[in-house]
């Protein structure tokens, strides 16, 4: 049982790790001009989730940016406004 559970974990860390580099990278390829319109800092995004994947930090970044401020990007930027 316990190797199962050491497998699950690693899974989980491997998943975890990946989707906070999707984010970072999904947040790096989006124009500062949207970023600006958001009122977010894109640096401070980007770094807070690449170096903060390692951390349970980084993960709320992630959680932030999927959840709220990637969908006021993606509002910016097809023209509708994000609020």
């Amino acid at each position: 049982m316990s190797g199962f559970l050491n497998g699950a974990g690693y899974a989980v860390v491997v998943i975890l790790t990946l989707v906070g580099l999707w984010a970072a990278l999904d947040a790096a390829r989006r124009p500062q001009e949207a970023w600006h319109q958001v009122g977010a800092r894109k640096w401070l995004w980007v770094i807070g989730m690449l170096v903060g994947t390692y951390f349970v930090v980084g993960l709320i970044f992630v959680l932030l940016y999927v959840g709220g401020v990637r969908k006021d990007l993606q509002a910016v930027q097809t023209g509708a406004a994000p609020w």
